[in-house]
């Protein structure tokens, strides 16, 4: 019998470099363009795949930008999907509007909801400030670290 009291002292992304946080960030945007394509207006349920790839991707750029601050992949990690930082306000210049949607976000634990609380689908963010939410994070954040947005429907660079 294998002995468990020992873990492995490395953990997933523990070696993760802020590029491959922004490749894993535009996946899941990308993934949450193509399910907010399959919602049903009126049926919660449908929105739930969209919703979790949406949080994880406006979380993950998150995570990049804090990488890029200097915060280590397990301080990053152990914010365990807490989206609020000062630095958003201060180094980003994140609207008041998605600032305020981060902390409810968050306040509302709408990752976990989206995963495991289908009951509690009627308390999160409209669908609409969440997109808004995930559009401002990516683009200030690819800016911030210096990455142009090449959008699909121009094929040119985003602000």
């Amino acid at each position: 019998m294998k002995d468990m009291t020992c873990p492995s002292p490395d953990y997933s992304g523990s070696g993760a470099t802020i590029d491959d946080v922004v490749g894993y960030a535009e996946a899941y945007y990308e993934a949450s363009r193509t399910l907010r394509c399959t919602t049903k207006r009126g049926k919660a349920p449908s929105y739930a795949p969209f919703r979790l790839c949406a949080l994880h991707a406006t979380e993950l750029y998150l995570n990049a930008f804090l990488m890029h601050c200097g915060d280590s992949a397990d301080r990053v990690r152990g914010r365990l999907h807490s989206l609020p930082d000062e630095r958003f306000a201060t180094i980003l210049r994140l609207t008041k509007r998605t600032l305020q949607n981060l902390e409810d976000i968050t306040l509302r634990r709408e990752y976990l909801i989206s995963r495991y609380g289908p009951e509690q689908a009627a308390n999160q963010s409209p669908i609409n400030r969440l997109e808004a939410t995930l559009g401002e994070v990516r683009t200030k954040v690819r800016k911030h670290l210096g990455r142009e947005i090449c959008t699909p429907d121009t094929g040119g660079a985003e602000g």
